[in-house]
């Protein structure tokens, strides 16, 4: 029974020494923004549209070391995001958001800040 026990505790603390490695090819394990993180994430339910539906606006996803933020192109109804702190290389996904209003993504690996026009966008 003690061996077992051994067993796993030595797979734990692998895994804790593996968090945050950077991998033989130089480049940072992946770490995408996915669905199950959302529902921490989003806040602030706001009327959208006429006024007759209603949607989380708020996006705070910030220092969770994330490398990806695809996912974000679905909610396009947010308005403020806050993705700083994290391991991201690109924020094109963001163009989808037209009713963006205030994003903070500093503390990034950004190699481009790059954003299309966004015609509400007020704080960057």
């Amino acid at each position: 029974m003690s061996e077992g026990s051994d067993f796993e505790d030595d797979v734990g603390e692998e895994e804790e020494e593996d968090a945050g490695v950077i991998t033989e090819a130089g480049k940072l394990p992946e770490n995408p923004l996915v669905q199950e993180m959302v529902p921490e994430c989003l806040n602030l339910l706001c009327k959208i549209g006429n006024g007759l539906a209603h949607a989380y606006v708020r996006l705070d996803a910030h220092e969770r070391d994330l490398t990806d933020i695809e996912l974000l192109r679905k909610f396009i109804h947010v308005r403020y995001v806050d993705v700083s702190g994290n391991l991201l290389e690109d924020i094109s996904p963001l163009n989808n958001l037209t009713h963006l209003l205030t994003l903070k993504a500093d503390k990034n690996n950004l190699k481009t800040a790059k954003l299309d026009p966004l015609p509400y966008l007020q704080v960057v």
